[in-house]
């Protein structure tokens, strides 16, 4: 990602020096919200079944449009119907019994849901901010806030898993190294 971003980080570090305070606000939320969702799905995608994963994380597309309706925006009838259909095929699907079989976990199943709870946030807010703050800042600010709070956590998961490496003593591919 970073040699096709290259060409973009001077107009991205222009912007975001200029961004006020209620674009870093708005942009740090939706960074959250996308932190959040990454985080939660790939957590659930390690502890589940690819198909289950990718099926559970189009919840999204389904959460946005409950959510809208609940909140009084006008959904059209063949939306709500696609709505209940997606959700009983995915509570099925969900149900399979052969799945047992496979490396599909209720908790990774579960954090697919939580991260198409999070990416379906991060919608439905983005909706509210675009309008408020203009697109190229309110990128900018969401990217920033979303990679320093992934450095973060890579930092914490690094002070934490980091120790227990030292047991390799600094070799940490023999086969490589043999070679």
């Amino acid at each position: 990602f970073g040699p096709l971003a290259a060409p973009l980080a001077p107009t991205a570090a222009a912007d975001a020096t200029r961004a006020d305070a209620e674009a870093w606000r708005r942009g740090g939320e939706l960074g959250l919200w996308k932190f959040l969702g990454a985080t939660a799905n790939l957590y659930g995608l390690s502890l589940t079944s690819s198909d289950h994963g990718a099926f559970l994380i189009q919840l999204t597309t389904l959460i946005v449009p409950l959510v809208q309706g609940a909140r009084g925006v006008p959904i059209p009838p063949r939306i709500w119907a696609a709505v209940v259909l997606a959700l009983t095929g995915v509570f099925v699907f969900t149900l399979d019994p052969a799945a047992a079989a496979t490396a599909a976990s209720q908790q990774g199943d579960a954090l697919c849901v939580l991260a198409a709870i999070f990416y379906a946030t991060y919608d439905l807010r983005l909706f509210e901010h675009g309008s408020r703050v203009a697109p190229l800042t309110l990128i900018t600010t969401k990217i920033t806030a979303q990679a320093g709070l992934s450095v973060l956590a890579a930092v914490a998961a690094w002070s934490s898993v980091g120790p227990q490496l030292d047991a390799f003593d600094g070799d940490l591919w023999p086969v490589a190294a043999a070679a």
